[in-house]
């Protein structure tokens, strides 16, 4: 299932509310920017391992750079769809193996 949220306050609430299994975010959305809203969910125990994805129109190294360090996963710039369904698929096998990998514990 996909969670629209028309703006960061939203993604934050949804996230909050129910369970997801990655964060796709704009970097640049009203009330609360795609940073500021991987630095909350860092920072919530529950949820602080979700892949996340900066999907933007922000084209340029130091743009991907500070997504990187602001805690997203992955960072691609809009328009390439091929490339974010790859990318989703890549982190839903990294997932997959982590969790297989803890239950081997």
């Amino acid at each position: 299932t996909v969670q629209i949220a028309e703006n960061g306050k939203k993604a934050w609430t949804y996230l909050q509310e129910k369970h997801f299994d990655v964060l796709v975010s704009d970097m640049e959305m009203p009330g609360l920017s795609g940073l500021e809203l991987i630095a909350f969910l860092r920072k919530q125990e529950k949820i602080k391992d979700m892949p996340a994805i900066a999907l933007t129109s922000l084209a340029g190294e130091e743009y991907r750079t500070r997504a990187l360090q602001a805690g997203f996963d992955r960072y691609l710039v809009k328009l390439d769809r091929k490339e974010l369904l790859e990318t989703l698929q890549e982190l839903r096998l990294e997932s997959a193996r982590e969790v297989q990998d803890g239950s081997e514990a």
